[in-house]
């Protein structure tokens, strides 16, 4: 929960509150932040590991679409 809130830019203060409504107490603002601190590390190392160990699959889908109005009538 705490990754969640913080990959979606929750501040500290409010994961402390969502983490007391889930009946977790005793949790400070530093531990929080520290866990925030451990997640930007894991982030970071995702985000510059090296790639050359392809070939990477992905998955490609493109669509078109339209809106058609059909008349009804003789």
């Amino acid at each position: 929960m705490v990754a969640t809130s913080y990959l979606l830019g929750v501040s500290t203060r409010r994961v402390d509150k969502l983490i007391e409504q889930l009946g977790v107490t005793g949790i400070s603002k530093s531990q929080v932040s520290e866990m925030a601190k451990v997640l930007d590390g894991q982030v970071q190392a995702f985000r510059t590991r090296p790639l050359d160990g392809g070939p990477y699959a992905f998955p490609w889908l493109d669509a078109l679409t339209q809106k058609v109005r059909e008349e009804a009538g003789p």
